[in-house]
């Protein structure tokens, strides 16, 4: 597994934190989520679905999905996940960038 973890550009790093890639990631079929109380922008590169399973079922989504800050952990299907790519923003960053508060994404992708 590749990870890596980049500075954004002077521009943005008001409202992101850092951008990060996944490459070769893990094949196992399930990998819990800790709440960070974040919001992200995850990309999946290798397929346009990103899948996860919360306290409210399995869920499917586009390629791309903007996390919200949660307050308890979801799993993923590692397997579907190989190729990642993602911004983590700062906390309230999510606003600057896409112009949605994050309290609108409490517990949501």
């Amino acid at each position: 597994m590749r990870y890596i973890r980049q500075l954004p550009t002077v521009a943005l790093r008001d409202s992101v934190d850092h951008l990060w890639c996944l490459a070769d990631g893990p094949r196992y079929p399930a990998e819990r989520i800790l709440p960070t109380g974040t919001t992200e922008l995850v990309i999946n590169l290798a397929a346009d679905t990103v899948a996860i399973t919360n306290h409210q079922g399995s869920q499917r989504f586009s390629g791309a999905v903007v996390s919200g800050p949660y307050t308890r952990p979801f799993d993923i299907d590692a397997r579907e996940h190989t190729a990642m790519m993602g911004v983590h923003f700062k906390p309230g960053g999510v606003s600057a960038i896409l112009g949605v508060s994050p309290h609108e994404l409490l517990g949501t992708h």
